[in-house]
């Protein structure tokens, strides 16, 4: 792992014409807002994510941006506005990086026709008793729906047509199988809102338990806001 590495390193010299900085270095050009384009690119190859969003590993050096004002690398703290400057970096430098986890259903319907060994542009026939359940189901109670069946008998077109299904009101996501987290995406989503979310493959899926525990926490939190209004509801009666 070391070698390769190394020779990405000295590959990376002889294109700019420069020596490799000492990280610590580009950490600095960073907090003076000198760093550049190669700064950011050396970071983009030895930045690793370490066991949470918070704990990282920059060459030799550990970090931890943590939660809170400081930031630790090796054995240096920076703290104010130097420490939300290397954040906000940072942070940059992993975006860049990340597979976005949510595909819209545009993106969802490009990447279904580029691997599909059928086309799913056509009509949806003689499924129009399922679209009918499934547009019931969607409109009721039911939190987790799963639609099985072979291969070929036609689900991902089904999904195809969820757009049309879905009732008003509702944002429709797919997720990427190949995501590496959907934790942080779908944090971010809207709490107030409703959405439909949908894995097609879900067999080949291996965030399944990630997103079961999003889901479970989703509902722990409805339930404490639905209990909370009603609270507030008696009170104020």
């Amino acid at each position: 792992m070391l070698k390769p590495l190394l020779r990405l390193l000295n590959r990376f010299k002889v294109a700019t014409g420069h020596a490799i900085d000492e990280p610590l270095a580009i950490v600095d050009r960073i907090v003076a807002g000198k760093h550049t384009e190669a700064d950011l690119l050396l970071l983009r190859q030895i930045l690793a994510i370490g066991k949470n969003q918070y704990l990282m590993q920059l060459g030799k050096y550990s970090v931890n941006i943590g939660q809170g004002q400081n930031i630790q690398i090796g054995d240096r703290i920076y703290k104010g506005a130097r420490a939300e400057t290397i954040r906000r970096v940072f942070q940059e430098v992993l975006d860049a990086r990340r597979i976005r986890s949510l595909l819209t259903h545009n993106e969802f319907a490009a990447r279904v026709e580029q691997v599909a060994l059928t086309n799913h542009q056509g009509l949806l026939i003689g499924r129009e008793v399922l679209c009918q359940e499934l547009k019931n189901f969607l409109s009721g109670t039911y939190r987790v729906i799963i639609l099985h069946g072979s291969g070929g008998l036609g689900k991902t077109r089904l999904l195809l047509s969820l757009p049309e299904i879905i009732p008003p009101g509702r944002s429709l996501w797919f997720i990427r199988n190949e995501a590496e987290s959907i934790e942080p995406e779908l944090a971010s989503l809207e709490h107030n809102h409703q959405y439909v979310i949908v894995v097609d493959d879900a067999h080949r899926f291996h965030l399944l338990s990630q997103l079961r525990e999003v889901i479970i926490q989703s509902l722990q939190e409805a339930i404490e806001r639905e209990e909370g209004e009603e609270k507030l509801r008696e009170r104020n009666w």
